[in-house]
């Protein structure tokens, strides 16, 4: 069991200064103190190279990451340059508004207007929530964060994902546990394989979270799963990006991705897989990776508005599965517009990442 306590590695040298019977003690009749000496030199010796091998890696992680934080600002910037220019493009024509999930300003905070869940981290709107389960992390009676030794997170660089095999990270483990960030050494592109071959705690996986770092200088593609007790060699099923931010549909990727969550078919998984594209001279990296099962309510309601007051007389809602979501129920007056989402099961909800709307 991998756990999140950091303070378990034993030095040599403790051995002489605590209390208790494998202490080395001058006596009469006993070890020599030259021979004592020498003992404690040895285990000086092994600390001092031990702690040596630990300042290097220390400060090549530190380097990673300032450079992952440089890219990220780098990264940043850019976005704001591309929004900034996307603004001073736009027509004069305002008859179209898109509400976007990523803020609050489209929305409507009347209780009696919205119940759904919106996580504006993603830009995304689902039913209520009722009950979300970490099912590759859990926390003990201490606070520790566990992850069991079942579960591997492994990568390569080779370019055909069914032929290679990939190589199992503790920095990966690590970055589940919280304890640091899992950062490559390598701007080439990765492939990232999670294997969790534990049933999941007896539930079924229906969301992914993927927190790249640097956010907004990797390209995100080619998810997929393998479903429990598939064999070696199975087929894997792709996984829909097209609702996600920046994706391209004439390549597949989601394009300067940020922390992105995607929902799963529901199904019993044991495999999941996805290549990361760094940007010219970036390493990849991730921040943190979530696999969860999410019980949702079967029924809510989402109402967007114009901040400006102006009459809403159409809209076009954006999300995962557009041709579903053109059949909810949309109703409202003046600047309001309610949308009833629902579903027949509770491990499935609409996705909503933003609502276009005609004002008159």
């Amino acid at each position: 069991m991998n756990s999140s306590n950091r303070f378990s590695q034993r030095l040599e040298t403790t051995v002489f200064v605590t209390e208790s019977a494998d202490a080395p003690k001058i006596k009469g009749g006993g070890a020599s103190s030259s021979s004592l000496f020498n003992r404690y030199h040895d285990a000086v010796a092994k600390d001092v190279a031990g702690l040596a091998v630990t300042v290097n890696q220390v400060n090549d992680k530190a380097a990673r990451v300032s450079a992952a934080t440089a890219a990220q600002a780098a990264a940043i910037s850019a976005i704001v340059s591309s929004l900034s220019g996307s603004l001073d493009a736009l027509s004069s024509d305002d008859s179209l508004v898109l509400a976007d999930l990523f803020v609050e300003d489209y929305i409507s905070t009347d209780t009696d207007d919205t119940n759904a869940d919106i996580n504006h981290l993603f830009g995304q709107a689902t039913l209520p929530i009722q009950s979300q389960t970490d099912l590759l992390t859990q926390v003990d009676s201490r606070g520790n964060y566990i992850v069991s030794d079942t579960v591997e997170l492994g990568y390569s660089y080779e370019d055909d994902p069914d032929q290679f095999v990939y190589i199992n990270s503790a920095d990966g483990i690590a970055m589940l546990l919280r304890n640091q960030a899992w950062l490559g050494d390598s701007s080439n592109p990765v492939w990232i394989k999670l294997l969790a071959p534990l049933q999941y705690l007896g539930l079924t996986p229906n969301v992914l979270e993927i927190y790249p770092m640097p956010a907004f200088a990797v390209d995100i593609s080619d998810l997929s799963y393998q479903q429990s007790g598939a064999g070696l060699g199975s087929s894997w099923t792709t996984i829909d990006l097209s609702y996600l931010p920046g994706y391209n549909s004439d390549t597949g990727v989601a394009e300067k991705s940020g922390p992105i969550r995607v929902h799963l078919p529901g199904v019993p998984i044991t495999q999941v897989r996805f290549k990361i594209t760094p940007s010219d001279g970036v390493s990849w990296g991730l921040y943190n990776l979530r696999l969860l099962s999410v019980e949702y309510e079967q029924t809510g309601s989402l109402t967007v508005l114009d901040p400006e007051g102006r009459t809403v007389s159409d809209v076009l809602i954006r999300g995962k599965d557009p041709e579903d979501l053109a059949q909810l129920p949309v109703s409202g007056t003046g600047a309001k517009t309610r949308i009833d989402m629902s579903s027949t099961t509770t491990s499935a909800s609409p996705v909503i990442t933003g609502v276009v709307m005609s004002i008159s």
